[in-house]
């Protein structure tokens, strides 16, 4: 008897750093270049390694996809950032891993972000409410696609959130609580 089913061969072959500064985070097809202010190594020669890599290695990169995020402080002038890269975006925030980050790590994007996508499944609680689901199932689901969304990752910037972004959350967790959606409120502290 054949076997008709074959492996698929995959490529997953690191890519050799050039300097130890700099780090490559890979996660399926997506890679992130990160390059510190004072390294001997620039993003110019990294990011043309890159290039070269994935050309030996029969892989292309898109650099319509490709953006550049520069981290600095909230009141650094323009005129300190470095100049452009030709052919990359440059960006002031940038969702990695399903987390926002912007410019100057403020956890604010990402908790407007994650109160958005919260009250898109508040109303999709609400209609399965309407459908007469028992509380039970609407606080497993309310477990399954609300905590869970504004629990990941919040640790990261747990000591960046203001009072004001915690009770922006702690408000939504009363909005749901209040329209009967879940049977308890919660609280971040």
């Amino acid at each position: 008897m054949r076997n008709l089913y074959r492996q698929p061969r995959t490529v997953c072959k690191t890519i050799p750093i050039i300097r130890a500064c700099a780090k490559y985070l890979k996660y399926a097809d997506d890679t992130t270049l990160l390059v510190p202010q004072n390294s001997p190594t620039t993003l110019e020669v990294e990011l043309s390694h890159i290039l070269q890599w994935s050309s030996t290695n029969k892989l292309k990169l898109s650099t319509l996809k490709t953006k550049e995020i520069v981290f600095h402080r909230p009141r650094l002038p323009n005129r300190t950032l470095p100049p452009l890269f030709p052919g990359i975006e440059r960006v002031s925030s940038a969702k990695i891993l399903g987390l926002t980050f912007t410019a100057t790590l403020s956890p604010e994007q990402h908790i407007n972000n994650i109160i958005a996508i919260g009250n898109q499944r508040l109303y999709l609680l609400s209609q399965l409410k309407q459908q007469n689901l028992s509380e039970q199932a609407l606080d497993l689901i309310f477990y399954a696609l609300i905590i869970s969304k504004i629990t990941y990752a919040l640790p990261a910037f747990a000591g960046h959130i203001s009072t004001a972004e915690r009770n922006r959350i702690n408000k939504f967790f009363r909005k749901a609580y209040r329209r009967h959606l879940v049977t308890q409120i919660f609280d971040i502290t």
